[in-house]
């Protein structure tokens, strides 16, 4: 009976050693996608304010 019970409590949870890698894999994907996420938010940055100033480079002219 001691041995079953021991058998089942040690196949409970996940190891340090496996949180640890599914960590370094979490952590390379952020640091492969989020380097190109940002600099597509920056170039629309810069296209909305390029729209924004011939807006209002026209409203000034009229």
């Amino acid at each position: 009976m001691r041995t079953a019970r021991a058998a089942r409590s040690v196949s409970r949870g996940f190891t340090l050693l496996e949180m640890l890698v599914v960590l370094v894999i979490i952590g390379l994907i952020a640091g492969l996608v989020g380097p190109r996420l940002f600099s597509k938010v920056d170039s629309s940055k810069v296209q909305t304010a390029g729209v924004q100033i011939k807006l209002l480079r026209g409203a000034v002219e009229t």
